[in-house]
């Protein structure tokens, strides 16, 4: 019961910031960990089924006009900001960190050690496709366009389109692009 009343002021506190959401019939979580680590802008809207995992520590940051489909997770334990005008494809995993994991075949799990965090950056105007997975220490530069199922790993400069896994860049964007 605690629990449910929990989810629930989360939600509440989530409109108050502005933050717009689609709900199932049957309602869902989008937050979880420490709220107070959550900056949103204007027009943040999250679609059903999106996860945001702030750790005790963390800063989530988010700019203005910012969509995020469905089934999208993010995982922040230290920094991540999103800037203004970005759109997050559907099934999409963003976390800033990773497990420093000691494979030992012996034991019937691996041994996990601390976990390694690297702030990510993804600037303004920017298009990630579905299933993308953006890892730790990475910056997605204005105007880029991520394709559907890359693994960005590495920085990926403004104005280009990326894919792969690892992404890697493809085309460079030309013209006027809104600034």
């Amino acid at each position: 019961m605690l629990t449910r009343l929990k989810r629930y002021l989360y939600k509440i506190e989530l409109r108050m910031r502005g933050v717009k959401m689609s709900h199932p019939p049957m309602g869902y979580d989008y937050l979880f960990g420490y709220l107070r680590g959550l900056k949103n802008g204007l027009n943040t809207w999250l679609e059903s089924g999106v996860k945001i995992n702030i750790g005790a520590e963390a800063e989530l940051t988010i700019g203005d006009y910012v969509y995020v489909n469905c089934y999208t997770i993010i995982d922040c334990y230290l920094h991540i900001k999103i800037g203004d005008r970005v759109q997050i494809g559907p099934h999409c995993y963003i976390g800033d960190f990773d497990h420093n994991i000691r494979v030992d075949l012996r034991r019937k799990l691996h041994h996990r050690e601390e976990k390694k965090m690297s702030p990510i950056v993804i600037e303004d105007n920017v298009w990630i496709g579905a299933g993308v997975i953006i890892l730790k220490g990475v910056t997605i530069g204005k105007n880029s366009v991520i394709a559907a199922g890359s693994v960005v790993a590495t920085d990926i400069p403004q104005n280009v389109v990326a894919a792969g896994a690892p992404a890697k860049i493809i085309k460079t964007i030309a013209g006027n692009v809104e600034k």
